[in-house]
């Protein structure tokens, strides 16, 4: 009887983005106010972002905070590769004011950093102001129960597994208050480079994928990581900053290598790969 062992070794990644470190740092981040006064205005160069169910700077008005790292799927080193696999994500903020209870919840419309605002995405209007559902997600990614001064970690997994699969979905986060205990966060035009939002993400690569728009890639698992658990819960993350501005391009990249093997007795022998879109 004949014996076959497939092995298939991928490097393992984590990959780490953050306005003004590496190559592809580039960071969208802006907070929008539901005042009547403010409801269309632009707060993109604000070195802060902030998260409040009755903001006392706004008249009561509730404050919502978005971010979006619109270089994190393509071809380039340092970026993910299309059709990769995501084992983990974590979006993490620096908190210089504590508060109360948030919730991250992904963006589903685009929108232009330099005009977004409370009632409209900068080309057109939020299908529901304040980028609500269904301008996002109904389900949080994550909540927390409170904000404490520091890091602040959000699992995102779901989230960026989905770009990995088809970086065109790709509208970042909408950081949602719930709580009138409002939370200041360092954005990523703050002075204060290593305390910039950041997303870390941990990964296998795809096999020979180019990140064009028309190459799918080759994920290196089945279908195994869409049953993988939800990752509701909060990740701890921390990864030093670098220098740059608030488009600086940045990335980190930390590699490993982590082989994975089936073995398979018979006749016949055959690995599946799953080409994804």
């Amino acid at each position: 009887m004949l014996a076959s062992l497939w092995v298939l070794t991928a490097m393992a990644a984590t990959v780490t983005f953050q306005a003004g470190t590496g190559a592809y740092g580039t960071t969208h981040d802006s907070y929008i106010v539901g005042s009547r006064s403010s409801s269309d205005a632009n707060f993109s160069t604000e070195p802060w972002l902030f998260a409040d169910l009755s903001d006392g700077d706004n008249g009561g008005a509730e404050v919502r905070s978005l971010v979006r790292f619109p270089d994190v799927v393509g071809p380039g080193e340092g970026q993910i590769r299309r059709g990769s696999v995501v084992t983990a994500a974590t979006l993490v903020f620096t908190v210089d004011n504590e508060g109360g209870a948030l919730g991250i919840h992904e963006v589903l419309e685009p929108w232009d950093v330099d005009q977004v605002s409370w009632v409209s995405r900068g080309d057109g209007p939020w299908a529901a102001e304040g980028a609500g559902p269904p301008s996002s997600s109904t389900k949080a990614l994550t909540e927390l129960e409170a904000s404490t001064d520091g890091l602040l970690s959000f699992g995102v997994q779901v989230a960026v597994r989905e770009w990995a699969r088809n970086p065109a979905l790709n509208h970042g986060f909408v950081l949602v208050p719930l709580s009138s205990d409002g939370a200041d966060l360092h954005s990523s035009a703050s002075p204060d480079e290593a305390a910039r939002p950041m997303l870390v993400v941990e990964y296998t690569p795809s096999e020979g994928d180019t990140g064009a728009p028309d190459d799918t890639g080759d994920a290196v698992q089945d279908d195994a990581d869409t049953d993988a658990p939800d990752d509701n819960t909060e990740a701890d993350a921390s990864v030093d900053g670098g220098d740059g501005g608030k488009d600086g391009a940045g990335c980190d990249v930390v590699g490993g290598v982590a082989a994975v093997g089936w073995g398979m007795w018979g006749l016949a022998v055959g690995l599946r790969r799953r080409q994804r879109s």
